[in-house]
């Protein structure tokens, strides 16, 4: 067997592995026969969860806590100051698509935000256009500065991508099942089930080549990217791994028995298993350079990349309905239900939330690379 074809086996097991081990827990749980509205979609409703914790809350505030001044002042931790100084960027001229973009959002925004409710065409498409516009005005950034994009040098790649995005996304709607939903729709059946699905395929079509496109603006300022490129080096050993890999997996088979404890193992098992079995088979991921010589820079501007992202979604969303009292006509509008966390607030979502966004982002990544070596397509993004 070649060596291509062995690591695309690797891919292909981890991808299902990570698929059965949820579903066979959960048909274990079940007795071998899931509720009637188990799998749902779109969820409408949802059941309640434990509510607030202050042990959890101060628990999960010092990790991110952590997080924080890791970014704010990485030397503490051991990375060295770099001593090259930005330099200015070339700029060139904003392409067609940034301006394409900016009336997209701004046209989107203008039937979302204020109270004009008879465009229903445009309002069951909800933060969509806003979203895929702030896309293309990135990728224009990105081309401004850089002298290269996706959508200039390498266009299928983005068709590619959202094909990728949307199952990718589709995975987490998956995965909610098993957690007891920690998001619905309150207005999800606004439209048929088919056309919220074409709706979910193209809003979460975008969420991979957004979290590329940010990572490829936030490097293009010279002094963030050197930031956190000569720090620690860490490389785990096989069997390391293979342990790692085998908690992760474990985490997600027993998901069903404890859905409220073991959640945010929703948002990280599959971005471990996934960049394990990269490794193992030999294709670089995004933490190859942490291991190999200390450049965090892919890892951290992804993730960084990712919370921003994360803001502009969840802020296009709320902004979206009125809040008191609660009415939107949006069919996508999401809610969240979770346990433990929910007291403070950024938009809809749980102040604590926000920072699930980080490891989402290096999924976006390691999915990519993941489906483009299972297709054969060339990519930029399989190397530093």
């Amino acid at each position: 067997m070649s060596k291509k074809n062995k690591q695309k086996r690797i891919i292909l097991l981890s991808l299902l592995s990570v698929i059965a081990a949820p579903l066979l827990g959960g048909l274990i749980y079940y007795k071998g026969q899931f509720p009637n509205d188990f799998f749902e979609f779109p969820p409408l409703e949802i059941s309640p969860k434990p509510g607030f914790s202050w042990p959890v809350f101060i628990g999960l505030a010092g990790a991110i806590l952590f997080v924080i001044v890791l970014y704010l002042y990485p030397w503490i931790f051991g990375f060295k100051r770099p001593n090259q100084k930005e330099k200015s960027q070339n700029k060139g001229k904003l392409p067609i698509w940034f301006w394409l973009g900016m009336i997209m959002s701004i046209v989107d925004g203008v039937f979302l935000f204020t109270p004009i409710n008879s465009a229903v065409f445009v309002l069951n498409c909800g933060y969509v256009p806003i979203i895929w516009g702030i896309v293309l005005m990135t990728d224009g950034w990105v081309l401004q500065r850089t002298g290269t994009s996706i959508l200039k040098d390498r266009p299928k790649n983005m068709l590619w991508m959202i094909l990728c995005s949307a199952f990718a996304w589709g995975f987490f709607e998956y995965l909610s099942f098993f957690i007891e939903l920690n998001w619905y729709y309150p207005e999800g059946n606004r439209i048929s089930v088919w056309a919220f699905y074409v709706y979910a395929f193209i809003g979460g079509g975008c969420l991979v080549p957004f979290a590329l496109e940010m990572y490829m603006l936030l490097k293009s300022f010279k002094g963030l990217a050197l930031r956190y490129s000569y720090g620690p080096r860490i490389s785990l050993s096989r069997n390391v791994q293979y342990i790692i890999l085998i908690v992760s997996l474990a985490s997600l088979f027993a998901i069903s028995y404890f859905p409220y404890i073991l959640f945010p193992m929703l948002w990280l098992s599959p971005v471990i298993v996934l960049s394990i079995a990269l490794d193992l088979a030999g294709i670089w991921t995004p933490f190859k350079p942490v291991a190999k010589e200390g450049n965090w820079t892919p890892l951290a501007l992804v993730a960084l990349g990712e919370i921003i992202i994360g803001i502009l979604h969840e802020g296009a969303n709320y902004l979206s309905a009125i809040h008191d009292p609660f009415s939107t006509i949006v069919p996508g509008y999401w809610v969240y239900s979770i346990p433990y966390v929910e007291k403070f607030y950024l938009f809809e979502m749980p102040i604590e939330g926000i920072f699930g966004y980080l490891p989402y982002g290096i999924y976006n990544w390691v999915a990519w690379i993941g489906f483009a070596y299972l297709l054969n397509i060339k990519t930029i993004f399989d190397k530093e």
